[in-house]
């Protein structure tokens, strides 16, 4: 190993120095950062390794590091306060530029460390007032008795970043991105570990699917949600049954914390006039454009629409304990966007995975109960355009003053080193706040800008002893729903995803009926497909459901529970949840291998690794079959139809024929979205599902159908389709013999690094494909890089709660030091070999070899 980190050293220094010099003289300060001796690239070489030794911190008990050999931390503290401040403090040294990132994205000044590329994300977050929801929170926080707790350990945390942050300046061991950025980190706050979990929510939560589809809306009339099957779902695999569900209020034991007829985000109709029939057009165009360029750039480098987890009930398990298995499939980054973190205090004993910058396991276990989360695909985002005139707004038959405040954003100039201030306009309006680009307005509602403490949700949930207290701490969820499953060592298992639901009114009929190939459908209503008419009082929030009453599972009388991002809900109970899910396909799989296990007998936890890890891709297998293999008598078709005969959708790195089904999809569904949408951004948005109800309804001969497709046909299409990912493949390989287009040397995983490519991770040949249960969804599909895959499992847990024992992987190492032999180490050992770490809770701090750190604090 010790070989290693020379080497590593000269590739990056080689790669980054590279670039610099086609800049030169501009980068001369730049430059400088990198040759300095101490302060540049050489000098954080020295902060490669472990940190240890004794240290002074000003809190109330005691703490021990111990660093195991994959650099995870083991933390042994007298007080929760002196625990949190050791992880906050380690937290620091493994990953202090990505905490930074994340809470200025949050909080609206990533331009101030990063320059001009994080601007559009600050005009973003100050045109919605995330910042000002941020510090309410914190001052809410600050002055509720209930969240003393709370408060005591985002300042205890707070105190050890910053601690950790003095001793790096002083010992030249700040990350190598401040050197070349020509910064320094701020002192870390309270509210800055606050943004980071905003973030989070705005990930998962906050969509533009609205405008997306508004467009679409625009150009082939409302029929096309239909068509698309938006409405119904029809033929999908729901993740749970409304048989077996009772409400939250009468699992949890206390009320919802929230008092839900006082949130900003509700509002009331306003009826000061009769309402004024006139259209008011959407142009969702240009602003579609400016926050899909934010989405990409910064915070949509995850992805969100695939993650598993399933809890085994303790009949249906070999070990008589339930199991629990999760997996969130987020962007692949260097470094991950999760750190591993064992923790012991007086209230915590608890490991598992944790967001940079936050101070309590997120995804993880205790020593009772195990938990997991998928997103839960909802709609909680909604879009309202309006006649303006200047800064008024037409409303309900009168002219509106909308509120408009300024605000300020500093830029930081890397090569001249000096900041330049702008000012931000920002307007709000009965429906929220305004974005604005290019002289388009939308008002935007977002359950994320009512302030909400899901951090206590972590703090009760870490220190919960059975399923029952977990839910009670649901109490304190608000944004962003998840599929939340959880199981303890007494049997019990749940599912419940609850949360803030708006309850919408004034709704209009987009269309009354529409016939589908025959099946009438309707009528079609906007419940959020599309941007509500603001200026007629559309589509207001006026309630959120009931926690109370809201549809969960508490040990239902089947034998596991599974959720992977589906419709949540079979029968009338969960309709209120959202339109725009995620494929059915990991879902049937992770149904079909369990089922199969037990056919068998019991499942036990190595099946339910097997499980997470497969790669077989059912949605492969249905788009082949439905929209391309008959309607092509090509060679191609046949070996593909030949290979499903005989191996299923098998999505091996070492076959050719998983390249051919990927490309020819791929390409097929590119083909189709350009057609529908006018270009190829936003394809995010297309669903297989969405894609093949389109094909189904034509193949019927149905004519609006027809005419969705290009051309009118789809065997053109298909050929169409086959002859560019032909060109795609034979460009990449050099050849046309098929043979040779070996899936792994096309497809492989690529975890990139945010802001320098240089300190990107390793490519690995990948198994899967884009709904396989281990995902492996390419990025694209492209001539000279590939299909390289920058999505997939962001952490892999297996817990058996009949022992203490955890199993985990990473796809990426603890370390955010590209010189550190623990930068990517667990993802190449590990992660991508499908293997597991497997740690026992609670084991003695004798019983890891690597440094240790001991914090003394008073008494």
């Amino acid at each position: 190993m010790s070989t290693l980190l020379p080497r590593r050293l000269v590739a990056i220094l080689a790669a980054i120095l590279g670039v610099l010099f086609l800049v030169i003289p501009y980068a001369a300060p730049i430059l400088q950062a990198f040759l300095d001796p101490v302060h540049g690239v050489t000098g954080a070489a020295l902060a490669a390794g472990l940190p240890s030794g004794d240290y002074k911190a000003e809190v109330i008990g005691n703490a021990t590091v111990v660093w195991d050999k994959y650099g995870v931390p083991h933390i042994y503290a007298s007080t929760d306060e002196a625990g949190v401040y050791a992880l906050g403090w380690v937290s620091a040294s493994m990953r202090l530029f990505q905490m930074d990132l994340l809470r200025r994205i949050g909080e609206g000044n990533l331009s101030a460390l990063v320059g001009e590329p994080g601007y559009d994300n600050d005009v973003f977050i100050h045109s919605i007032g995330l910042n000002h929801v941020i510090k309410e929170i914190w001052l809410q926080i600050e002055e509720k008795p209930e969240l003393a707790k709370l408060k005591s350990i985002l300042i205890a945390y707070s105190k050890g970043v910053n601690d950790y942050i003095r001793y790096a300046e002083e010992n030249n061991l700040l990350p190598v991105e401040y050197r070349v950025l020509g910064q320094k980190p701020a002192p870390w706050r309270p509210q800055d570990t606050i943004a980071i979990a905003r973030v989070i929510a705005l990930v998962l939560a906050w969509n533009d699917e609205d405008l997306v589809l508004g467009k679409l809306v625009d150009k082939w009339g409302p029929q096309i949600i239909a068509y698309m099957d938006m409405d119904n779902w029809t033929g999908t695999l729901e993740q749970a049954d409304c048989r077996y569900a009772v409400t939250w209020g009468s699992i949890s034991l206390k009320p919802n914390a929230y008092d839900y007829n006082h949130m900003p985000m509700l509002g009331k109709t306003i009826r000061v006039a009769t309402s004024d029939s006139r259209s008011v057009p959407p142009n969702p165009q240009p602003i579609l454009a400016w926050i899909h360029e934010i989405r990409e750039e910064w915070w949509s480098r995850f992805n969100p629409l695939a993650s598993n987890n399933w809890v085994v009930s303790a009949k249906a398990s070999s070990t008589g304990k339930p199991i629990v298995a999760n997996d969130p499939h987020l962007q692949l980054t260097a470094p991950p966007i999760w750190i591993l973190a064992e923790l012991h205090t007086p209230s915590f004993k608890a490991i598992g995975a944790l967001f940079p910058g936050t101070p309590l396991i997120v995804i993880g276990r205790n020593q009772h109960l195990a938990w997991g989360f998928t997103n839960s695909m909802g709609d909680y985002t909604d879009y309202y355009y309006f006649k303006w005139k200047g800064d008024e707004y037409y409303y309900m038959g009168h002219w509106l003053k909308a509120n408009v405040s300024t605000e300020e954003i500093k830029v930081w100039d890397p090569i001249h080193r000096k900041y330049t201030v702008r000012t931000l306009k920002v307007l709000r309006t009965v429906d929220g706040p305004v974005l604005e680009k290019n002289g388009v307005r939308y008002a935007v509602r977002w359950t994320g800008l009512d302030p909400s403490f899901e951090l206590q949700f972590f703090v009760e949930l870490n220190n919960a002893s059975n399923v029952r207290e977990a839910i009670t701490a649901q109490r304190w969820f608000h944004v962003p729903i998840q599929n939340f499953v959880v199981a303890d060592d007494q049997g019990n298992i749940a599912y419940s995803p609850v949360g803030a639901y708006p309850v919408r009114e004034n709704l209009p009929v987009l269309v009354e009926k529409v016939n589908v190939a025959g099946r009438v459908k309707g009528p079609i209503v906007n419940k959020g497909y599309i941007p509500f008419n603001g200026s007629r009082g559309e589509g207001v929030w006026v309630r959120y459901i009931p926690k109370e009453k809201l549809p969960i599972l508490y040990d239902p009388p089947i034998p596991f529970i599974a959720t992977a991002n589906t419709k949540p809900w079979k029968g009338k109970c969960g309709g209120f949840v959202g339109w725009h899910y995620a494929d059915k396909y990991r879902l049937e799989r992770i149904t079909e291998l369990l089922d199969e296990a037990l056919k068998d007998g019991k499942i036990t936890p190595g099946e339910v690794k097997k499980v997470q890890t497969d790669y077989y891709d059912l949605s492969i297998e249905d788009y082949l079959e439905t929209a391309i293999l008959p309607y092509s008598n090509t060679t191609y078709a046949q070996l593909l139809k030949d290979w499903l005969s005989k191996y299923g959708p098998d999505m091996d790195k070492t076959m050719y024929q998983p390249t051919i089904a990927v490309a020819w999809i791929y390409e097929f569904h590119t083909i189709l979205w350009k057609h529908l949408y006018g270009n190829e951004t936003n394809l995010y948005f297309f669903r297989f599902h969405y894609a093949l109800s389109i094909v189904r309804a034509a193949e019927k001969g149905d004519q609006y159908a027809l005419k969705l497709i290009p051309g009118g046909s789809i065997r053109a299409l298909v050929n169409e389709s086959l002859t560019k990912a032909l060109e795609v493949l034979k460009a990449y390989y050099g050849t046309s013999n098929y043979e040779q287009w070996i899936y792994g040397k096309i497809h492989y995983y690529y975890p990139a690094h945010p802001a320098f490519p240089a300190l990107s991770y390793a490519k690995i040949p990948a198994n899967g494909g884009p709904y396989s249960i281990n995902v492996a969804r390419p990025a694209k599909v492209d001539p000279k890089i590939g299909m390289p895959v920058q999505a997939g499992p962001s952490i892999r847990q297996v817990v058996d709660l009949s022992a203490m024992d955890y199993y985990i992987s990473l796809p990426g190492g603890e370390s955010g030091n590209p010189f550190s032999n623990h930068y990517q180490d667990i993802y190449v050992d590990y992660w991508s070999r499908n293997l597991y770490i497997n740690y026992t809770l609670g084991q003695p701090p004798s019983s890891y070899n690597g440094p240790k750190l001991v914090f003394h604090g008073g008494r």
